[in-house]
């Protein structure tokens, strides 16, 4: 089944109404095209690269993700390091705010 077929199904469409979290492929998907968007062209080494290093970032945090892409320089950008703890630490959050009882029970009460 093609993917905007699916996308358009009742069930998803019912989900995003009743406030449910996407899947996690669905997030993955967010995190790609958020940096290497379809209305832009890219080359496929582009696209190759982009895929690779939003999986790392997406599955190991910023943190691992720059020092494994620095892993060959040894000289650390200290801006780029604070970034990517600043953005592990926003996700570490969120992550904790949507897992909160409070808000589980929120979700359930509008079912």
């Amino acid at each position: 089944m093609p993917v905007y077929q699916r996308l358009e199904s009742t069930e998803i469409l019912n989900r995003c109404t009743s406030a449910e979290t996407q899947n996690q492929n669905e997030s993955l998907h967010s995190v790609i095209w958020n940096k290497c968007p379809k209305e832009v062209f890219v080359s496929k080494s582009r696209l190759e690269l982009a895929v690779t290093s939003d999986v790392s970032e997406f599955n190991f945090g910023c943190v691992t993700s720059l020092r494994l892409m620095n892993d060959c320089d040894d000289d650390e950008n200290i801006s780029s390091l604070f970034i990517a703890i600043r953005k592990d630490h926003c996700r570490e959050k969120q992550k904790c705010k949507r897992e909160s009882e409070d808000l589980k029970n929120n979700r359930k009460s509008k079912k």
